[in-house]
């Protein structure tokens, strides 16, 4: 952190404080001798919350934990003239993972709201879970950037809905920031440690946030980071890169209903079908450890144009006591779609490796234009509910799946499709091996409306199945099929 003043060209005779405290006994008089000081630090010197300040005789600003701050009188401010990011330091913050520093990222924040610019952790942010800390509201053209093993650890043990909240979010983004939760649940359905929200008062579109070397452990909320549209603009050009995650033991099923999914990242657009879409969404380079939550990505209604690249899920959710079944990767058209949202559409996949998934690797279902290029799947295997989906990739009544070189080792089922209306299922060299009892390699069906236009191509298959009572391609109820050679 940059400190300087405009009102001195040099620092040698400027007088100095030990502390912020120190600051509030002194007087105007004193302000009006030596305009300028140095404070050395916020607590004692040398602890990075120092600078170089100047007096505003006529100011009655608010005083903040980043300044201004107040001397004895009523009137006149010592300020803080920033070039270059803000050290959390300069506003008052511990970092020392015990103490509450709540305030000092609330007032932080507010001092990036008029201009922007980056805020820098060094330490471990507290974050108290208790009553009377509400979401932290993240300013736009903001970036939070922390040094290795900084970042953000919730105390307490009581549940905390959601940590940092970006409304109408525009260039937001945190960098190498951890977050860890304290495993606590939540009883909201919109739970997480970061939210981008696109509120009904959005007046313009927004672009242009996510995070980059990340990392989340211990959290139980349904979703650790949330991207929801209820605006009638876009929210586009959004990215999460290099992040891993473990989470902690426990079922996070979204407490609203055991019907809806949880994930590592979750999209929702065009919630209250006002039109506002979420597009242009990529992650990657992602490693979950996800034994007890659902999927590391799931794209509801009113997404476009989504990448999910070079990841890796590891046992998505394989709960001692299944409900709607775990899906690493899951795009399916949601409640928002039976009034008129669209679907997930143009979803891409490539080189995921996903290991032991529960009851499918991919789930699709009412999802359109999905490609899956080069993953791995393995270990599929459970059979236990017979109602849900199975299979290294799962589709239902989606419309036009293409899948390229895929690697699909001993799962229940390869690959399960049942496609809707004017849909084609493309399947280019399959490599499918299983040693799973009553396994089947492909599996292509059709909606019961749809079965006169259901088109599918397999080219170059090659499956190896050595398990008991096991089926190669099983093919019903559509128009067309091609296989080849």
């Amino acid at each position: 952190m940059v400190c300087s003043s405009a009102h001195a060209s040099n620092t040698a005779n400027i007088p100095t404080v030990p502390n912020v405290s120190t600051l509030a006994q002194l007087t105007a008089q004193a302000g009006k001798q030596s305009p300028d000081i140095i404070l050395l630090g916020y607590y004692s010197a040398g602890d990075g919350g120092g600078g170089l300040l100047h007096w505003n005789g006529s100011s009655t600003a608010t005083v903040t934990k980043c300044g201004p701050y107040a001397g004895i009188a009523t009137t006149g401010r010592w300020v803080r003239n920033f070039t270059g990011p803000l050290d959390i330091a300069m506003c008052g913050a511990k970092q020392d993972g015990t103490t509450d520093d709540y305030t000092s990222l609330i007032d932080a924040y507010s001092t990036l709201a008029t201009d922007g610019g980056t805020l820098l952790i060094s330490g471990n942010i507290a974050i108290a879970s208790g009553v009377g800390h509400a979401p932290i509201l993240i300013s736009n053209n903001t970036t939070t950037r922390c040094a290795p093993t900084a970042g953000f650890v919730l105390t307490g043990t009581t549940e905390r809905d959601d940590w940092f909240t970006a409304e109408n979010p525009n260039n937001v983004y945190f960098d190498g920031c951890a977050f860890t939760g304290n495993g606590v649940g939540t009883s909201t359905a919109n739970g997480g440690a970061i939210i981008f929200y696109g509120s009904p008062g959005a007046s313009a579109d927004m672009a242009n946030f996510g995070c980059t070397r990340c990392s989340f452990t211990n959290f139980k909320e349904p979703y650790w980071v949330y991207v929801r549209n209820d605006s009638a603009y876009k929210m586009r050009t959004i990215r999460f890169a290099d992040t891993t995650a473990v989470s902690v033991s426990g079922n996070m099923q979204n407490p609203s209903s055991t019907s809806y999914p949880a994930g590592l990242f979750a999209f929702r657009g065009q919630v209250f079908n006002l039109g506002g879409t979420i597009e242009d969404i990529v992650i990657e380079n992602t490693h979950f450890d996800c034994t007890w939550l659902k999927s590391l990505s799931i794209f509801w209604s009113g997404t476009k144009n989504f990448h999910v690249l070079n990841s890796t899920a590891d046992h998505c959710g394989a709960h001692t006591s299944p409900d709607s079944g775990g899906y690493a990767e899951l795009a399916y058209a949601d409640d928002a779609g039976s009034i008129g949202a669209a679907p997930p559409t143009d979803g891409w996949y490539e080189n995921e490796k996903i290991i032991s998934p529960f009851s499918c690797g991919y789930y699709f279902a009412q999802a359109v234009n999905m490609h899956i290029i080069s993953p791995h799947v393995s270990g599929q295997t459970d059979t236990a509910d017979s109602t849900l989906p199975k299979g290294a990739i799962c589709g239902n009544q989606i419309k036009n799946l293409s899948v390229l070189q895929p690697v699909l080792t001993d799962n229940y089922i390869g690959i399960s499709v049942k496609g809707d209306a004017n849909s084609v299922t493309s399947l280019v060299a399959p490599n499918i091996q299983s040693s799973v009892s009553e396994a089947t390699g492909i599996k292509i069906t059709s909606s019961p409306t749809s079965d006169s236009t259901t088109q599918t191509y397999i080219s170059d298959p090659s499956i190896h199945l050595t398990g008991s009572s096991s089926v190669g391609i099983f093919l019903s109820s559509i128009s067309g099929s091609t296989l080849e050679p």
